[in-house]
């Protein structure tokens, strides 16, 4: 990545929000998250069904670290981004989506979602998919790496619809490489 690239003003800062209307008008709030946003992320992994957050992190867990909420909550915003879904008064984070940047493939970032268990299969996971996509092009990244448990059909069929490549099962886990442009 060049340093003009690095320098060039982004559209998904820290400033950056939006509040778009998901398919059955339920309005939400799309922003980075930042350190302020800790006890809500933490929250929201608590509010996740055990087959969700199964589904999510590959196996049984309860609650993130405290190392991991620092690594989505303080996100410097050019090698890792954290996008949340904030619904409701009081404000609930109902979706997370991020990327980081990957060391030996610079123009590739693995990727994670979750989205709380009223929010799935309402459109959430895919807006929030196209604005992390969008965060990640003019970051100078063109892929999307990651691991779907081959049983999280959901995840599976939104990945399809935008054409990623799916790996063929490894002890029920799949590769998923999706291009971004």
């Amino acid at each position: 990545m060049s340093g003009f690239q690095r320098l060039a003003a982004r559209h998904f800062s820290s400033s950056w929000f939006e509040c778009p209307s998901l398919p059955d008008g339920t309005r939400v709030m799309l922003r980075p998250l930042g350190p302020g946003d800790a006890l809500l992320l933490r929250e929201s992994v608590l509010q996740l069904s055990e087959r969700s957050r199964y589904l999510r992190f590959h196996g049984p867990k309860t609650e993130l670290s405290d190392d991991e909420l620092r690594q989505l909550t303080d996100i410097e915003g050019e090698e890792r981004v954290a996008l949340g879904a904030f619904s409701g008064m009081p404000r609930q984070l109902v979706a997370v989506g991020h990327f980081i940047r990957r060391g030996e493939a610079p123009d590739a970032a693995a990727f994670a979602m979750a989205v709380v268990d009223p929010f799935q299969g309402r459109g959430l996971g895919a807006l929030l998919l196209a604005r992390l996509r969008l965060a990640a092009l003019e970051r100078g990244i063109a892929r999307f790496t990651g691991e779907v448990l081959d049983e999280n059909g959901p995840m599976l069929g939104l990945l399809a619809k935008l054409h990623a490549r799916l790996g063929v099962p490894s002890w029920g886990v799949r590769s998923v490489e999706l291009p971004l442009s």
